[in-house]
């Protein structure tokens, strides 16, 4: 794996860059801060914008990867909080760069008014992670990535491979694993509330699984879940056309990605191409 520590400097001579990564899922969380080490950052993690804005006045931060859409307290209202203790001399100026998994144009426009400095969408890569520390402009945009035409499956061989390339067959695995974890918590709370479904629950769970779900190659179920977190968004009931295929696709892929949580049906995978 390739080193690029040298290329990012902290504003404390002698020191990392020390990078806060607010974001609720664990999956995104632990792909960020596997990326931030090959970068040969520091890196803490928060798991809403209440406990980014805590830090940061508890601990030298250098850069912010703040998730627009988090509980207690979202990316934005935390910008903005940042923002105010800045002005009011309480904590020195800080890079804070939003990291979302919507292709809403709109946001950018939230995201400046919020106090932004960047713009990264996920998923990303650690080149495009390099980019957006260094830049730290609202230029500094990543393209949205999009899924494979063929959604139905439930995961893109191609990108499940690359993800298993980048993190190897030691990390890969621990990865995967939290991602099961995530899709059998989401299928679990997707039945039980099977007669209470709406489009706040369901806006609340698309999002988390479309951002983790695209990160690790699941890209049939991240393509249902964009759908049905853009609709619940926009106010709109096309979400019910999609709400039985997405508990269809949180089936597949337990069975298709929980083998792939071990080193031994990781490898196996890659070198059969297909899951044991």
């Amino acid at each position: 794996m390739t080193n690029h520590s040298h290329l990012l400097s902290p504003t404390r001579a002698g020191e990392r860059l020390a990078v806060l990564v607010a974001e609720d899922n664990a999956v995104n969380m632990e792909v960020a801060r596997f990326h931030l080490a090959d970068l040969g950052c520091i890196s803490t993690g928060a798991v809403d914008g209440a406990e980014a804005v805590a830090l940061l006045q508890q601990m030298p931060i250098d850069v912010i990867l703040m998730d627009c859409e988090m509980p207690v307290m979202d990316g934005f209202t935390a910008a903005r909080r940042i923002r105010a203790l800045e002005a009011t001399g309480q904590t020195p100026r800080t890079t804070i760069i939003a990291v979302t998994g919507t292709d809403d144009p709109t946001q950018r426009e939230q995201c400046s008014a919020a106090g932004f400095d960047g713009f990264l969408s996920k998923p990303f890569n650690v080149a495009q992670l390099r980019s957006a520390l260094l830049v730290g402009t609202a230029e500094n945009s990543v393209a949205p990535q999009h899924c494979p035409d063929n959604t139905e499956g439930a995961f893109d061989r191609a990108a499940v491979c690359s993800f298993a390339a980048e993190f190897g067959l030691d990390t890969t695995p621990v990865l995967i694993g939290s991602f099961v974890k995530l899709l059998k918590e989401s299928a679990a709370r997707y039945t039980t509330s099977d007669a209470s479904r709406n489009a706040a629950m369901l806006h609340a769970l698309s999002h988390k699984l479309a951002g983790a779900a695209a990160t690790v190659g699941a890209s049939g179920l991240a393509a249902v879940a964009r759908d049905i977190d853009r609709a619940c968004k926009n106010g709109s009931f096309a979400w019910r056309q999609q709400d039985a295929r997405l508990a269809a696709l949180l089936d597949t892929a337990i069975m298709a990605f929980e083998p792939l949580a071990t080193t031994e049906g990781l490898t196996r995978f890659l070198d059969r191409g297909a899951i044991a």
